[in-house]
């Protein structure tokens, strides 16, 4: 967190997924009630910090420098669809590189 801590002081905005064994995470992110319903939030603020839990299939961790903790009626956080709409190609290539890992599998000559 003191990355992002610096990008905010420096006008650089961030957003990203944060593991729950994070040091400095506030422990109702690291460890949320088990009785979050599907589309619930918990978000903490730390200055221009704000990190906070999602809860859809599995819980959703996100620290962001960017958006307020704001939320559409009925949806997702603001900072969780800007972070799912930038990511795909970056994890779209990320993919493919594990695809091509550049090893050549040698051929036993024929002649």
């Amino acid at each position: 967190m003191p990355t992002a801590e610096y990008f905010a002081t420096r006008g650089i905005g961030c957003t990203g997924t944060i593991r729950k064994n994070r040091k400095m995470l506030p422990d109702d992110i690291k460890n949320p009630p088990k009785t979050m319903a599907k589309g619930e939030s918990i978000f903490k603020n730390k200055g221009n910090l704000v990190t906070f839990v999602y809860k859809d299939i599995r819980y959703v961790r996100i620290l962001t420098n960017l958006q307020c903790n704001s939320k559409d009626f009925n949806s997702k956080p603001v900072a969780l669809k800007d972070y799912n709409k930038w990511s795909k190609g970056i994890d779209l290539s990320n993919q493919l590189l594990n695809y091509y890992t550049g090893e050549k599998k040698c051929h036993p000559k024929i002649f």
